[in-house]
């Protein structure tokens, strides 16, 4: 009798898809269609009970470790891609003299080869990756409700947010994309062409983003932000 080996791959608890540009709920909430925006990368922004929405006012602050750490995980796929480093670190981390910030990573002072003074991160997911929640004892999310609106539906109501879980400083050097997708996600974009909403998973080839840990990397509003269950799959 043969026996057939099988590998299943099972999500650990807390652990679920984002939703992002293009998904009709996230249309319908927060306005992600290139038909509003035009092409961008693929957030979804995270909430606070007194910032609000929005993933340039509230920002992650980041160190010379989490630039190195960065640098160090983006993958050299010039063959395939053609894209060299330095072009995929041009697409995660722009530089501002204190105008908006117009990629998801940002330094200030220089750029971010360069002698630059701070280094900041607009707090938000990247869409259709997975993401990871805080969970109870039993492995059921923990969930927080607020009374608010979304940016595209101004009614109020009560909405059920997860807290987001990252990566640790001490587990820095500890994942991959591969074996831990929730928290190395890969940087995706939403185009306008071929077709609107088109999702670009590989943007400069294949970029990696780490779910930065709330309590180690805070924000400027602290470590209280929350992710909308109705964003989650």
């Amino acid at each position: 009798m043969k026996t057939l080996n099988v590998s299943v791959k099972i999500k650990p608890t807390g652990v679920f898809r984002v939703r992002g540009y293009g998904d009709p709920l996230m249309i319908e909430l927060m306005g992600l269609d290139t038909n509003l925006t035009g092409p961008n990368f693929n957030h979804v922004d995270l909430w606070h009970p007194v910032g609000g929405w929005g993933a340039i006012h509230k920002f992650q602050i980041l160190d010379r470790q989490a630039m190195n750490y960065l640098i160090s995980i983006q993958p050299n796929d010039f063959n395939e891609w053609g894209f060299t480093l330095a072009q995929k670190m041009n697409w995660l981390v722009g530089v501002t003299d204190g105008t908006t910030p117009d990629r998801p990573y940002w330094t200030e002072g220089a750029k971010w080869d360069g002698n630059w003074h701070t280094f900041s991160f607009g707090i938000m997911v990247f869409g259709h990756q997975l993401v990871k929640v805080e969970t109870d004892a039993n492995g059921k999310p923990r969930e927080w409700v607020f009374n608010t609106a979304f940016p595209n539906d101004p009614r109020k109501r009560d909405v059920v947010f997860y807290k987001p879980v990252g990566m640790r400083r001490s587990e820095i050097g500890k994942f991959t994309h591969q074996t831990h997708p929730w928290f190395i996600q890969r940087a995706t974009a939403a185009n306008h062409n071929p077709k609107p909403n088109s999702i670009d998973y590989n943007p400069r080839g294949i970029m990696y983003h780490p779910v930065w840990d709330l309590r180690d990397w805070r924000t400027n509003y602290g470590s209280d932000l929350y992710l909308a269950k109705d964003f989650l799959i």
